[in-house]
């Protein structure tokens, strides 16, 4: 982001906003030293964090905000201490224009000339050293309401009103007003907003005093936070309508939803499951929820996150929280229960305790996704959630088996290396972890642990060593070392297991190496220390044992004198590593219907994995899909859809015909038993199920039935959209699209620019995204950069909207050509569009991209961009090694499939006989 060199101006509307709280005492007749004259700027600090010298205590922050207006203006005073004499002091700052800036000493008021650099810091320039000791900084500044970005203070229109809003994560307080923007500067913080006086602010805290201040203003000041980092300052301005929830845990503290103006209503279901997932986190951690209230806020659109977990005030992208009645489903409701887990444990984990440096931020993250399936298999146990947590497992292993992989403590240098900490790595992999080293050391022991950490570390920071230490305290053994394998080393384990049975009874064979697929250039060589869990069964019998794998082999007893029916060394799938059984073994397990559907997960993943990977043929993956093709279990159904799709680029010729076959007769029977339409009284698994069955069925089985159904409802959809249940509206209208032509095409874009609604914009998306012509994708790229669209819809247009798997249009060459060929075109258009880290996105289309030419294309696209991408060097690395290990795939699986698929024997009429 380019910085304007400040301006040396006194912002004199603010002024008045002096009189909402005492400044800190001065004296009557201040002695006032005058700036020098301008000298060169001082040399700027290697690196992108502060120097230590200046070490702020607390920060007081007045702001003017119209959410209608362009621009917002402030100042601040932060009080702090030297720990040396100094002329200069560093702070962040970025797209701020600066004015007067002076420090007080003692009774001595000093002006400074601020110097904004353009690597987001400042530097106030004092006319001689001060002293070491204490000073309170006084700067006044102009910054920008962005409305291309979703970071800072940005705003947005809703329903015709504007709102402004805050994203601070990870280093955009700098933003919003000059600080020190780093995770360990932890201090108390007041908030002062002088808004118009019919709008709402809320923020961290309750209000204090809300007073007129003339010209239709009014000053709202809020309560001294607890220490909180900037990154967790946060608030709303706006004509907000509020929800009020039940007040919860120990303490009663209020909970609101606050929503767009209209929109409380639709409010419903957070409002009543946020108090009961608030006291399940408070039952966990014995620690009562540390603030004085929760207010929850919907903000119509954001493009670089989902949600954010500010104390007091955690932000959602409105479409979880927020829905008309006639519009929830249940996987929307089940959405905001786990990303509501996710940001509220964060209140614990993150905000009361934080990581002292970005480096540690699994810290916050890796916890709070352990910790959204920890309260949610508590408090709704029939949801299956064992089976997600898996899920999630399989999605870190997949990341993790790429050379280009980071670790989970990836040292962190450069601001790429910080928007890059916020990956799969560090969430899911992290939680992953967590989970295999919970189930070792006891779930008991592994939470005293966790709240023994909790209280040592209260507002205040910590670091991995801080945790270990709390876990090793509470199971009386150092675990450490073996938590440090996971993270500080790259890659994912993969752990061989076979049986040996003989006289002497039964014996487990265990050797580790590193899991890399085929083509992969890594080296496979690996040590780290294993907790395996290995369940099995003998006679009916069940046992289980574990054990530390901490050599390259390693031999178990099972049984002194029988042969185990089955085997599964990775009880639970709570392990994080591939697991490969021998063959025999591996059918015994498939076979043995003991598993539970978290493990079936695990096992559909990692056969999934071992078959990409070059391990396990084709074959025999498919046909453990098909094994699980008639699931009710919506996670085991998915993860066997999963495994039962084979790329379009691997199914030229009879292939494709072939494969489609193929689907139908294996996952039709269940899919057009289901069908599009719902039928009274159908338990929430029939619904989750319905949408991903259906839909792959028709879409990739081209199933004439369920085509002719989706048609069907698409029209009644786009003449009467109630006609259409909620929760297959995506399937319908993609799998419609997939196969219409250009007037279906038309009439979505015409509804979406006739409808405002979220949800109702999404789909029709999704819709448009699906189209196989290549003339309708190119409009497609027209209607992304013709202004219509928010930054969030130009991507998901773009590239795809689901995070889980390949969706329109990158699921197709054709999609991915065309888009790739229009990004290219409309590039210069699209920065002016996309948020500054949204761009990163458009390098999925390298990514998803599986030959040789898309390689080269991908390259002269994106290569020269990807360097000025925030973030954009890695992930276009990883993009490239996930291109590269897809061509080696197709080369090796396509003699598979056409031996899986043979050509259908000639009839006896067409030989002659």
């Amino acid at each position: 982001m380019t910085v304007r060199l400040p301006v040396l101006v006194s912002l004199l509307v603010l002024v008045g906003c002096a009189a909402d709280r005492p400044a800190a005492p001065r004296p009557s007749t201040p002695q006032l030293t005058a700036a020098p004259p301008p000298a060169p700027a001082p040399a700027a600090p290697e690196g992108i964090r502060l120097p230590r010298t200046f070490r702020p205590a607390a920060q007081r922050v007045w702001l003017t905000v119209i959410p209608s207006a362009p621009g917002f203006s402030g100042r601040t005073e932060i009080d702090g201490t030297l720990d040396s004499a100094t002329d200069v002091v560093w702070l962040n700052a970025d797209a701020l224009e600066v004015g007067a800036a002076a420090a007080r000493v003692g009774t001595e008021e000093v002006r400074a000339e601020p110097v904004v650099r353009q690597d987001e810091r400042m530097a106030l320039r004092f006319p001689r050293a001060l002293p070491a000791g204490p000073v309170t900084l006084r700067l006044e500044f102009r910054g920008t309401q962005f409305t291309q970005e979703d970071s800072g203070i940005f705003r947005q229109q809703s329903g015709g009103d504007w709102y402004a809003f805050t994203q601070f994560e990870q280093t955009d307080a700098r933003r919003a007003f000059p600080c020190v923007d780093e995770p360990a500067a932890k201090i108390p913080w007041e908030l002062s907003l002088r808004v118009p006086v019919d709008l709402t602010a809320v923020s961290n805290t309750p209000v204090a005093t809300e007073t007129p201040a003339g010209e239709g203003m009014k000053e709202v000041r809020f309560r001294q936070s607890r220490p909180l980092p900037s990154y967790l300052v946060a608030f709303g301005v706006g004509p907000f309508e509020v929800k009020e929830a039940r007040a919860a845990g120990r303490k009663r503290v209020p909970v609101r939803i606050v929503a767009p103006r209209g929109r409380a209503h639709e409010a419903a279901w957070a409002a009543r499951v946020t108090p009961e997932i608030l006291e399940g986190l408070e039952d966990y951690f014995g620690i009562a929820y540390p603030y004085e209230k929760l207010d929850v806020l919907a903000i119509p659109f954001t493009v670089q996150f989902g949600a954010m977990e500010n104390v007091g005030l955690v932000t959602f992208r409105e479409t979880l929280v927020l829905t008309r009645p006639e519009q929830d489903r249940v996987e929307r409701r089940r959405a905001y229960a786990k990303v509501a887990a996710h940001e509220f444990a964060h209140q614990w984990f993150g905000d009361l305790v934080t990581a002292a440096w970005w480096d540690d931020i699994w810290l916050n993250e890796a916890f709070a996704t352990w910790m959204e399936t920890k309260v949610i298999e508590r408090w709704a146990p029939a949801w299956g959630i064992a089976a997600e947590r898996v899920e999630q497992r399989n999605e870190a292993a997949e990341a993790d088996a790429l050379v280009s992989a980071r670790v989970i403590r990836q040292p962190v240098h450069t601001y790429d290396d910080v928007k890059n900490a916020f990956d799969s790595i560090t969430y899911q992999k992290g939680a992953s972890v967590l989970r295999m080293f919970e189930q070792w050391v006891g779930a008991e022991t592994f939470r005293r642990g966790i709240q023994r950490y909790l209280q040592v570390h209260a507002d205040g920071n910590a670091t991995a060593r801080d945790f270990l230490a709390a876990i090793s305290e509470a199971s009386g053994r150092d675990v450490a070392p073996a938590f440090d394998a996971f993270l500080d080393h790259p890659g994912v384990p993969r752990v061989q297991a076979s049986v040996r049975c003989g006289a002497g009874g039964a014996t487990l064979e265990l050797a580790q190496d590193r899991w890399l697929p085929a083509g992969s250039t890594g080296d496979g060589a690996g040590l780290w220390q294993i907790p395996v869990c290995t369940r099995w069964s003998t006679r009916g019998k069940e046992q289980s044992r574990c054990v530390m794998l901490d050599a390259p082999r390693v031999e178990v007893k099972l049984e002194e004198r029988s042969c185990p029916d089955w085997v599964l060394p990775n009880a639970g799938y709570a392990g994080y590593y591939r697991l490969q059984l021998d063959p025999a073994w591996r059918a015994r397990l498939a076979r043995s219907g003991k598993l539970s559907d978290a493990e079936r997960v695990g096992l559909l993943g990692d056969t999934d994995a071992l078959v990409r990977g070059g391990v396990i043929p084709r074959s025999e993956g498919l046909q453990l899909a098909a094994r699980h093709a008639g699931s009710r279990e919506h996670h085991v159904l998915e993860a066997a859809i999963r495994l039962a799709t084979v790329r379009e680029d691997f199914l030229s010729g009879r292939l494709g015909p072939a494969y489609a076959a193929w689907v139908r007769k294996v996952f039709g029977p269940h899919a057009r038993a289901l069908g599009f339409r719902p039928k009274p009284a159908e338990d929430d698994e029939v619904q989750l199920v319905r949408p991903s069955l259906a839909g792959f069925v028709a879409r990739r089985g081209e199933d004439p039935v369920l085509i002719a159904e989706a048609r069907s409802l698409t029209e009644a959809w786009l003449s009467q959209p109630r006609s259409v249940a909620p929760e297959v509206r995506s399937a319908v209208l993609t799998t419609a699209s997939q196969l219409g032509g250009r007037d279906l095409h038309q009439a979505f874009t015409q509804r979406l620019d006739r409808t405002a609604d979220v949800d109702s914009r999404d789909w029709l998306l999704e819709g448009l995204a699906s189209t196989r012509v290549p003339e309708l994708l190119d409009d497609n790229v027209a209607l992304a950069t013709s202004g219509r669209l928010n930054p969030r819809e130009i991507s998901k247009l773009l590239v795809g909207g689901r995070w889980k798997e390949v969706a329109p249009p990158a699921d197709s060459a054709i999609g991915r050509s065309r888009m790739l060929t229009g990004v290219d075109r409309t590039w210069d258009t699209l920065v002016t569009l996309m948020p500054r880290g949204g761009l990163s996105r458009f390098l999925a289309l390298a990514g998803l991209s599986c030959s040789a030419d898309e390689r080269a294309e991908s390259e002269r696209v994106f290569g020269p961009r990807a360097k000025s991408i925030l973030g954009g060097p890695r992930r276009f690395a990883l993009a490239l090694e996930k291109l590269d290990l897809c061509v080696t795939q197709r080369t090796r699986e396509v003699p598979e499939l056409e031996k899986f698929f043979p050509p259908p024997r000639p009839s006896r009429s067409a030989t002659g006989g």
